[in-house]
């Protein structure tokens, strides 16, 4: 996997599979490894780079590695939006994406000290 000293300035992102990552290698990883006990959540956009380059055009490779998470039975959702993968469609969605991977969770019930007051979780 790249570091972000690898990859140039305007080609930085947080957290995508891409090439510039070594991202497209991970549908073959994931189907040569056994399965993981994870939730993986995938966000994509309708004007993510969509590059004919091969290795390049995040929509396809985000198609590839949900193909690869449904062959190997993962635990995964994939949400496609409009425009590009950014805070916008992100930030929108990050509530039913939190509730959607801590689904099932044990639910606990505490109380936290924030001075001065008494807070339930």
């Amino acid at each position: 996997m790249g570091t972000a000293r690898s990859i140039p300035k305007n080609r930085q992102s947080r957290g995508q599979l891409h090439e510039h990552s070594r991202g497209n290698k991970y549908p073959d990883l994931i189907r040569a490894a056994d399965p993981k006990p994870i939730r993986v959540f995938v966000q994509d956009g309708a004007s993510d780079n969509r590059s004919r380059r091969p290795g390049w055009n995040w929509v396809i490779g985000n198609l590839n590695l949900v193909a690869a998470l449904e062959d190997k039975d993962y635990d995964y959702k994939y949400v496609f939006g409009e425009g590009v993968h950014n805070g916008n469609h992100g930030g929108t969605i990050f509530p039913d994406t939190i509730r959607w991977l801590w689904r099932d969770y044990p639910k606990r019930v505490r109380e936290v000290c924030v001075s001065p007051r008494w807070f339930t979780l």
